[in-house]
C-alpha cells in the first residue's frame, strides 16, 4: 500500500513538470505491456518497474514536446549538431560584425566626404563672399573717391561762385559808383554850364546894358528912358522866361532820362529773366537727358548684376542640388543596401531557424525511428538492468527485515524520483537556457540592427539638418548680398541724385552768374551808349539853346540897332 502511494506521487511529480497527460498515459501502458512478460515476484517490484518505465517515457515525451528540439546529453550527434549550429551562428555573427564594420567605415567615409564637401563649400562661399566684399568695397571706395572728387569740385565751384559773386558785387558797386559819379558829373557839368552860361549871359547883358545905357544916356534924351526901361524889363522878363524854360527843359530831360533808365532796366531785367528761363529749360533738358542716360546705364548695370547673381545662385543651387542628390542617392543606396542586408540576414536567420527546426524534427523522427528500431535492444537492456536491480533488491530485502525493507524501498523510490525530477529539471533548464541564449543572441542581434538602423536614421537626420542649415546659410548669404546690393544701389542713387542736384545747382548758378555778368556788361554797355547819346543830345540841345540865345541876342541887337536907327532918324 505504501509503495503504491509513492509510485502515484512520483507519477504526479513527473506529470507536473510539463509533460502532456495523454502521452503520459499512453507510453507507460505500452512499456507495461512489453514488460509484462517478465512476471516479477511481488506487487511491489511490479510497481517499481512501472515507475521506471513511466519516468523513461516521461523524459522521452519531454524531449518531443519542447519548443526547440534538442537531444539528450547522451546523444553525441545532437551535441555535434548543436556545436555546428553554434559555430554557424558565431560565423554569422562575425559576418554581421564585419558588415557592421563595413557600414561604419562607409558611414565614416560618407561623413568625411560630407565634411570635405562642406569645408569646400564653406571655403568657396567664403572666397566668393570675400571677392564680393572686396568688389563692393572697391566699388564703395571708388564711389567715395568720386564723392570726394565731387565734393572737391563742389568746393572749387563754390569758391569760383564766391569769386564770381564777389566780382559781380564789385562790378555792381563799381557800376553804381560809376553811375553815381556820372550822374554827379552830369549834374556838375550841367550846373557848371548853366552857371557859366548864366554868368556869361549876365556879364554880357550887364556889359551890354551898361554900354546901351551909356550910349542911350549919351545919345538919347531923357524922354526915352521909360521906353528903355520897358525894353530892359521886357528883356529881363524874356531872360527869366528863358531861364524857367531851360529849367523845365532840364527837369523834363532828367525825368525822361530816369524814365528811359527805368524802362531800360525793366527791359534788361525781363531779358535776363527770359534768358535765365531759356538757360534753365536747356539745363533741365540736359539734366533730364543725363538722368535718363544714367538711369539707363544704372538699370543696365543692375540687370547685369542681377543676371550674374542669378547665374551664381543657379550655379550654386545646381551644385547643391547635385550634391544633395548624390548624398541622398548615396544615403538611399546605403539604406537600401543595409535594408537588403538586414532583410537577407533576417531571411537567412529565419531560413536557418526553419532549417534547424526541420533538422531537429528530422533528427527527432530519426531518433524516434532509431528508438523504435532499437526498441528490442533497449527492452532487453532495460530488462537486464531491471533483473539486476531486482536481484539486488531481492538480496537487500533478504538481508534486512520487512520494515527496514519497506523503509529503504520508500526512501529509494523517493530518491530515484527526486533524482529523476532533478535530472529532468536540469535538462529542461539547459534546454531553456540554450533556447533563451539563442533567443537572447537573436534579440541582441535584432537590437544591434535596430540600434544601427536608428543610428543611421539619426545620422541621416543630422545630415538633413546640416543640409537645411547650409541651405539657410546660403539663403541668409543671398539675402545679405541682396541687402548689400540694395544698400549699394540706394547709396549709388543717393550719390548720383546728390551729384546731379549739385551739378544742376552749380550749373544753374554758373549760368545765372554768367548770364547776370553778360547782362550786366550789356547793360553797362547800353547805359554807356545811352549816356553817350544823352550827353550828345544834351550837348546838341545846349548848342541849340546857345544858338537860339545867340540868335535871340542877335535879333535883340538888330532890334536895338533898328530902334537906335529909328531914334537917330527921328
Amino acid at each position: 500500500m505504501t509503495l503504491t502511494q509513492a509510485v502515484s506521487a512520483a507519477t504526479c511529480g513527473v506529470s507536473t513538470a510539463g509533460m502532456p497527460q495523454s502521452l503520459d498515459h499512453q507510453k507507460p501502458k505500452h512499456f507495461h505491456d512489453k514488460a509484462s512478460s517478465i512476471e516479477p515476484s511481488g506487487d511491489r517490484m511490479r510497481d517499481f518497474l512501472s515507475f521506471l518505465d513511466r519516468s523513461t517515457s516521461g523524459s522521452v515525451m519531454c524531449d518531443s514536446t519542447a519548443h526547440t528540439p534538442f537531444h539528450p546529453p547522451a546523444n553525441t550527434a545532437s551535441n555535434a549538431n548543436l556545436l555546428s549550429r553554434i559555430s554557424a551562428l558565431e560565423v554569422e555573427l562575425e559576418d554581421k560584425e564585419h558588415n557592421l564594420k563595413a557600414l561604419r567605415e562607409l558611414r565614416e567615409r560618407e561623413k568625411l566626404k560630407e565634411e570635405h564637401i562642406r569645408k569646400q563649400l564653406q571655403l568657396q562661399l567664403r572666397d566668393d563672399l570675400t571677392k564680393t566684399t572686396e568688389k563692393y568695397e572697391q566699388h564703395s571706395r571708388s564711389q567715395q573717391q568720386l564723392l570726394v572728387q565731387l565734393q572737391d569740385e563742389k568746393k572749387d565751384m563754390a569758391s569760383r561762385y564766391q569769386r564770381l559773386a564777389d566780382e559781380m558785387r564789385e562790378l555792381e558797386r563799381k557800376f553804381g559808383a560809376k553811375t553815381a559819379e556820372l550822374h554827379k558829373q552830369y549834374g556838375r557839368e550841367l550846373e557848371r554850364q548853366r552857371k557859366a552860361f548864366l554868368c556869361g549871359e549876365k556879364a554880357r547883358r550887364e556889359a551890354w546894358e551898361r554900354d546901351r545905357a551909356q550910349e542911350i544916356k549919351e545919345i538919347t534924351i531923357r524922354g526915352l528912358e521909360p521906353e528903355i526901361q520897358r525894353l530892359i524889363e521886357k528883356h529881363r522878363n524874356e531872360k527869366r522866361c528863358l531861364e524857367e524854360k531851360l529849367k523845365g527843359i532840364a527837369n523834363e530831360m532828367k525825368k525822361q532820362l530816369e524814365r528811359e533808365v527805368s524802362s531800360q532796366k525793366a527791359i534788361v531785367t525781363r531779358q535776363m529773366e527770359e534768358a535765365l528761363q531759356v538757360e534753365r529749360d536747356q539745363h533741365k533738358q540736359e539734366i533730364r537727358l543725363l538722368q535718363e542716360n544714367f538711369g539707363a546705364q544704372l538699370e543696365n548695370e543692375k540687370h547685369i548684376l542681377q543676371a550674374k547673381h542669378q547665374e551664381e545662385a543657379a550655379r550654386w543651387e545646381s551644385q547643391m542640388r547635385d550634391e544633395k542628390m548624390s548624398a541622398e542617392a548615396a544615403t538611399t543606396k546605403a539604406r537600401e543596401e543595409e535594408q537588403m542586408r538586414c532583410k537577407e540576414a533576417t531571411s537567412e536567420l529565419i531560413t536557418e531557424i526553419e532549417r534547424m527546426r526541420q533538422a531537429h524534427e528530422a533528427e527527432l523522427r530519426q531518433a524516434t525511428a532509431a528508438a523504435k528500431a532499437n526498441q528490442n535492444e533497449t527492452i532487453i537492456a532495460m530488462e537486464a538492468a531491471k533483473a539486476a536491480a531486482i536481484q539486488e533488491a531481492v538480496a537487500a530485502t533478504k538481508k534486512e527485515v520487512e520494515e527496514e525493507c519497506h523503509r529503504k524501498l520508500d526512501h529509494l523510490l523517493k530518491r530515484l524520483s527526486q533524482e529523476q525530477l532533478e535530472a529532468q529539471t536540469r535538462f529542461e533548464r539547459q534546454c531553456n537556457e540554450a533556447v533563451a541564449a539563442s533567443q537572447d543572441s537573436a534579440d541582441r542581434l535584432r537590437q544591434e540592427f535596430t540600434k544601427e538602423r536608428n543610428k543611421l536614421e539619426s545620422e541621416l537626420k543630422v545630415a538633413h539638418e546640416k543640409r537645411l542649415d547650409l541651405e539657410r546659410l546660403v539663403s541668409r548669404l543671398e539675402t545679405e548680398a541682396e541687402l548689400r546690393e540694395k544698400v549699394r544701389a540706394e547709396l549709388q542713387m543717393a550719390l548720383d541724385e546728390q551729384h546731379r542736384h549739385d551739378l544742376a545747382a552749380q550749373k544753374e548758378l554758373i549760368e545765372s552768374m554768367s548770364a547776370q555778368l553778360s547782362e550786366a556788361k550789356t547793360k553797362m554797355e547800353e547805359i554807356r551808349q545811352k549816356e553817350g547819346l544823352m550827353l550828345e543830345t544834351i550837348e546838341a540841345k545846349v548848342k541849340e539853346a546857345l544858338f537860339a540865345k545867340d540868335q535871340s541876342i542877335q535879333r535883340l541887337q538888330d532890334e536895338l540897332s533898328a530902334s537906335n536907327t529909328r531914334v537917330r532918324k527921328k
